[in-house]
């Protein structure tokens, strides 16, 4: 017969104060020395009463993602444990707001130091875009800030051909010289440092100079008939000091600087594959091609044509000239206003923080899905566009202009085929009859990076929560979008527990041991909607009846209902009253849930099981699963996992048994506190620690083996006491099975 049973129906108060002897003096081996260092116990350890004996730790998370995008979609958060490519498991999921801001409370092991992020853009129903970055946690905080560069260029799919200075070169200048002369038929690569004119001599555009280094040229000279090349390789940068390009191509596949201006003449060209950085860019009967990225830090004017790939920045103002073409086929963002005279074609996407006008004379075509946003320049200052000039829509599809402030259509303009004008306040003047393929407001279009020439899908958002199909796990229900795990998504946490309460026990914390898991459903505004609790108790060194349950700091008012509890042994002795909706009765400002009403009835009349290594393991019984469904939407700081479990001993329901400063719920009998070797005190929020400050109960963020039957947690796991008496500081993974972490003679060998 097992040591318990006999004396299970004792008196409980000589049942605590004898069995605190006997199970103090029982481990079935010699505690003493271990090694070189004398084990202590639980009830000798010397512990600050600020230390809660916490294995995890409540962090602030705030992650910012920087984007030029004038109305972006929202970014998707994701925080891992670790690198997601090998081991990382999930713990969160969550979406930025309005600015591109999330923020929340995330709970997660005191031993980690990292977290990886996992930041998602929308590209279409059928790409998105991940960057994972490893960010420290630094005094409880986890701050980043992704900058949303210009997509990458792929080269080799353009057919880029970057000369380089390895090869190809009939002369390299390779020490430092104030001038150079190309003549024809030559490749003159510099990759020495360069400061000085260039003269070319050429008859038959074959005189090449290729920048390798970090060069500035102040002069360039084009003698005879022919055109010169200047080439900047990818590992080269060029400074160029307010130089028109007379007779001069200019291809770049590094970095160009020309601060001081820069102008493109008749029939010549600049290709810029590379990221180029120019004051004001005059483009005067030339042709620029931009496939990377162009800033423009103060005006553009264009005579020619310019046409840009990928990402152009203007912080100023474009002029598009009578008789030019404009076309861009990806992203323009224009801190300024934009006028237009010439013929414009959008495919892509162009945001206007300025004024706008499509003037008299001009064409404006706006391909399927393509988006001219007008925004705000400035604050208490609306853009406004005016349309006086022809705007063509596709045939199929449509073409969406975006209008921040006022829209004035004026009596010359024309508007032909399928387009979407899109201005929240309506349309301020409109002098012409829209033709029924002109709708407004009723095309969504994405505000991304690129917007295919050929067109691409709109981004669906079937239930219209505001989180689009592809990145919403729950993409037919507008009250779901994401799932969180606690501890995370591979890993099940555990409770160990303590039953004689209020006075100290065998310092075994293994009268309860359960692991369990919480899969947490948010909407799109990070609330929680439902709250999945997967529990397997996996020992029980108790020789008394117990139960368990888990209090949430909301009302149950909150709650819609709760399902998956299930009841063990006679109904007729559940301590547990239910109302209809599966939570406890009786409580009014916190929503109780029953995990076990009866351990002992749950290992089908069994006590003290899976503790004594030499009886019969008791394989894991089956896992109980609570589904908490909220009534109405709670804020996810509000509900930080574990939450607040208890057990409850020798079916006393007044009695609750809690983590450290985590407090008893209503139903508990606050009369307890305080007494036999409890230092509760309400008045302060201390709760459940003893004289020396140790718990009854802790959380462990890992699947824990638990303590064989009467052996103190001190002398089975090593570094406990080092971890408690340091207030947590040392040995923050003493529950790791690290060499020299564990005594196995004292710890449960079967799992």
């Amino acid at each position: 017969m097992k040591n318990g049973t006999n004396i299970r129906n004792l008196i409980p108060g000589l049942l605590s104060l004898l069995l605190v002897f006997i199970l103090f003096h029982a481990c079935r081996k010699n505690e003493g020395n271990i090694g070189n260092a004398i084990v202590t116990t639980s009830a000798n350890l010397k512990v600050s009463s600020q230390f809660n004996f916490e294995t995890m730790q409540n962090v602030d998370l705030s992650i910012q993602v920087l984007s030029s995008d004038a109305r972006p979609l929202p970014h998707i958060i994701k925080i891992y444990d670790g690198n997601p490519g090998t081991t990382g498991q999930l713990i969160t999921t969550g979406i930025t707001d309005a600015s591109l801001l999330y923020t929340a409370v995330l709970r997660i092991p005191a031993m980690l130091d990292t977290v990886w992020i996992g930041n998602t853009s929308v590209v279409s129903d059928t790409t998105t875009l991940t960057e994972y970055k490893p960010v420290a946690v630094v005094a409880k905080k986890i701050n980043y800030s992704f900058i949303m560069m210009a997509p990458p260029v792929n080269r080799k799919a353009l057919g880029i051909n970057d000369p380089g200075c390895s090869s190809g070169c009939t002369t390299t200048i390779s020490t430092k010289v104030t001038s150079i002369q190309v003549n024809d038929n030559e490749q003159v690569c510099l990759t020495a440092p360069f400061n000085g004119k260039v003269t070319f001599t050429t008859t038959n555009s074959t005189a090449k100079l290729v920048i390798c280094g970090s060069d500035t040229i102040s002069n360039i000279t084009v003698n005879g008939t022919g055109a010169a090349n200047i080439i900047v390789s990818n590992s080269g940068t060029l400074n160029l000091r307010n130089i028109t390009n007379s007779k001069v191509d200019l291809t770049n596949y590094g970095t160009i600087n020309a601060l001081g201006g820069f102008t493109v003449l008749s029939n010549r060209a600049f290709t810029n594959y590379g990221v180029a950085w120019v004051d004001v860019l005059t483009n005067s009967g030339g042709t620029v091609v931009n496939k990377s990225t162009l800033n423009v830090t103060r005006n553009i004017a264009n005579s020619g044509i310019l046409t840009n790939q990928n990402s152009l920045q203007l912080f100023g103002n474009f002029m598009n000239n009578a008789g030019s073409t404009f076309t861009n086929e990806c992203r323009v963002n224009m801190i300024g206003d934009f006028q237009q005279n010439g013929t414009f074609t959008n495919s892509g996407y162009i945001v206007v923080s300025g004024n706008a006008s499509l003037n008299a004379g001009s064409k404006t075509n706006l391909s399927a899905l393509s988006n001219l946003e007008i925004a705000f320049p400035a604050p208490k200052v609306r853009g406004q566009i005016t349309i006086t000039g022809d705007v063509t829509g596709p045939a199929k599809g449509s073409g969406k202009i975006t209008v921040a402030g006022n829209t004035l259509i004026m009596s010359t303009a024309k508007l032909v085929n399928q387009l979407d004008i899109c201005d929240a306040d309506g349309i301020e003047t409109l002098q012409v009859t829209l033709p029924s393929t002109v709708t407004q407001c009723k095309t969504f279009i994405p505000a991304t990076y690129c917007t295919a020439e050929s067109g691409i899908s709109t981004v669906r958002d079937q239930d219209k929560d505001g989180v689009p199909d592809a990145v919403d796990e729950f993409p037919n229900d507008p009250n779901r979008a994401f799932t969180s795990w606690y501890p995370n998504k591979g890993t099940f946490a555990t409770l160990c527990t303590n039953d004689l309460w209020p006075f100290k026990d065998d310092g075994g914390m293994n009268d309860l041991v359960i692991d369990f898991q919480y899969k947490i459903i948010t909407n799109s505004k990070n609330q929680v909607v439902d709250i999945y609790g997967t529990f397997h108790p996996k020992a029980e060194g108790a020789a008394i009846q117990n139960a368990f349950a888990v209090a949430l700091p909301v009302p149950p008012s909150a709650v819609q209902i709760i399902e998956g509890t299930k009841t063990y042994g006679s109904t007729a002795g559940n301590i547990i009253k239910f109302a209809p909706q599966g939570y406890e009765a009786g409580h009014l400002n916190n929503t109780v849930f029953s995990v076990i009403n009866n351990v002992y009835q749950y290992y089908k009349g069994q006590y003290e099981v899976n503790v004594w290594p030499n009886e019969a393991f008791y394989p894991m019984a089956e896992a109980i699963t609570i589904h908490v469904q909220f009534a109405t939407p709670i804020p996810a700081a509000q509900l930080i996992p574990p939450y607040n479990p208890f057990l409850i001993p020798n079916l006393k329901r007044t009695y609750e048994i809690h983590l450290i400063n985590h407090p008893p719920t209503e139903l508990a009998d606050l009369k307890i506190l305080g007494t036999g070797d409890d230092r509760s005190n309400k008045l302060n929020g201390t709760y459940y620690r003893t004289s020396n400050n140790v718990p009854w109960m802790i959380e462990i963020p890992v699947s824990f083996t638990q303590m064989d039957a009467k052996c103190d947690i001190v002398s089975g796991y090593l570094k406990y006491g080092e971890w408690a008496e340091s207030g947590g500081v040392k040995s923050k993974d003493w529950y790791l099975d690290k060499p020299g972490y564990r005594n196995n003679s004292f710890i449960y060998p079967k799992k």
